[in-house]
């Protein structure tokens, strides 16, 4: 079948995540002003906790409870923890505060009893640095089988999303009493919404203790922001899709690259339940050191790119430059071998240079002219050209990628396209990603899909990816390209159409 462009749901996205109004019900929330003035308390605050909420308030603003919030950072998202860190009647209490939006002191009480099996606590494995990607995916592996062995979930997967969105789990630990494996799936962006991501990111972890269990109101004036707040209730959408994957309990760590959500640690389990503040802020201080590594070895790796790409680039330049008639011929062959394409062609006014297979002239000209014609773009990537261009243009090609440039004196603007032919993949899912959108009475929504079996597509219409890496490849051969003095193929020459295929 042919795959559709999928990407995020509408519906998904309008879900108000953050001022849900509601948390989850194992613990009870109080929420201060800048001023510690009380604006916020969970309906079950009292019954919880055996404290009244308008005492606790006091108790704040004269310093006698929680005096270390007085240091705190006055910025949106700024954390401190007590472990342990208050005793009522009703037993001791992990506590949580962070600022919210407006620098409110969101305090959470967490219960600091075990409410799931605790497993003893087992060393780390060894993170110092991450020199490759062989190195990377061993350590991926190591991580998370050591995360499932001091959490105690029964299911661990490290899940990385791919260009587009999509993710797919490329590690997993299972227990003997896992059922199946998710291991190599993938599974739609939509599963996990932009919305979500965004919080993701601004947070440590993400705990849901029990999917199954009802919401506790918040009350107070207003709406409560509970962006910060590990107690924010669970999505009614992604309640039902844990319980449709056999799952009640989750623990998410974050994996960021730059402001965006890079991957997710996921730890999943049929069972009820959470760990002790102490034992997730142990594992997120390994995590945390993992994702800076791993920060650490993308930036190594991007600049060792630019540099490889730069010399590679100027050296192939100044070849073609002293090869005279072979010019095209030499600059060709190195292009498609560079960018591992099945044809290359270079246009300048009237002139156009081509090598390898042969592209046809209507291709070529919708290609141009939207590129050239209407596109703001400096370089562009598409893996599927249905998506750029009529589906009513046939072709044997079905990607494209290319840049353009204009050096000091050209008369006219000259563009560099690389094609790559139709190559049919086998994508493995985590169920039907194209099931159809399902309604309940309007106060659930849209219903995730019920089955997560592997569900095989066949990718038509596209080309072998082109790849994070290629963009940065064409941003270097454009800068190069306009700065070079040297005679290049396409400058003034008598004739049109030269060919070296």
């Amino acid at each position: 079948m042919e795959s559709m462009n999928r990407g995020f749901l509408a519906d998904c996205e309008k879900e108000p995540l953050q001022s849900s109004g509601k948390i989850q019900s194992y613990g009870a929330l109080l929420i201060l002003s800048s001023t510690q003035q009380l604006l916020h308390v969970s309906a079950n605050f009292t019954e919880l906790t055996a404290l009244s909420a308008s005492e606790v308030a006091d108790l704040v603003r004269a310093h006698k409870l929680f005096p270390a919030i007085k240091q705190m950072d006055a910025s949106p998202g700024a954390r401190f923890y007590a472990v342990s860190g208050l005793e009522t009647e009703q037993g001791v209490w992990d506590l949580i505060v962070s600022r919210g939006p407006e620098l409110e002191y969101v305090i959470e009480f967490l219960p600091a009893e075990v409410s799931r099996l605790l497993p003893a606590w087992v060393n780390p494995p060894l993170i110092e640095t991450i020199q490759d990607h062989v190195q990377l995916d061993h350590l991926r592996k190591e991580l998370i089988a050591w995360v499932a062995q001091v959490s105690g979930y029964e299911r661990v997967m490290y899940y990385q999303f791919l260009e587009g969105g999509d993710g797919e789990v490329v590690a997993e630990t299972c227990s003997s009493e896992a059922l199946g494996s998710y291991l190599g799936l993938r599974f739609p962006a939509s599963d996990i919404p932009q919305i979500a991501r965004n919080i993701y990111v601004k947070n440590p972890w993400r705990v849901i203790a029990d999917a199954a269990s009802s919401p506790v109101a918040v009350q107070g004036e207003g709406q409560a922001d509970l962006t910060w707040c590990d107690l924010r209730s669970v999505s009614p959408i992604h309640a039902v899709y844990m319980q449709n994957m056999g799952d009640r309990a989750s623990l998410s760590l974050p994996v960021v690259s730059g402001a965006e959500l890079d991957a997710l640690i996921s730890c999943h389990s049929p069972l009820a339940g959470s760990l002790p503040l102490q034992r997730i802020l142990a594992i997120h201080e390994v995590t945390r050191r993992f994702n800076m590594l791993l920060r650490d070895f993308r930036s190594r790796t991007r600049v060792r790119l630019v540099d490889e790409i730069t010399l590679s680039i100027q050296a192939a330049l100044k070849r073609q430059a002293l090869a005279a008639d072979q010019a095209w011929a030499d600059l060709s062959a190195w292009l498609m071998q560079e960018f591992d394409a099945d044809a290359v062609i270079w246009c300048r006014n009237h002139q156009i240079l081509a090598a390898g297979l042969e592209v046809e002239p209507e291709l070529l000209k919708a290609l141009d002219d939207g590129f050239n014609g209407q596109s703001q773009e400096l370089v562009f990537l598409e893996d599927r050209l249905r998506n750029r261009l009529s589906s009513e243009l046939l072709s044997s090609f079905s990607g494209a990628a290319g840049l353009r440039f204009r050096r000091e004196g050209d008369d006219g603007i000259s563009r560099v396209y690389f094609l790559r032919i139709e190559q049919v993949e086998e994508v493995f899912w985590g169920g039907n990603p194209d099931k159809p959108v399902e309604y309940h009475d309007g106060v659930l929504g849209i219903a995730p899909r019920r089955s997560f079996a592997k569900w095989v597509e066949k990718k038509l219409g596209y080309c072998r990816p082109w790849g994070s890496a290629t963009r940065l490849k064409l941003l270097r051969l454009r800068d190069e390209l306009q700065k070079f003095k040297q005679t290049l193929p396409a400058d003034p020459l008598p004739g049109g159409h030269k060919n070296a295929g």
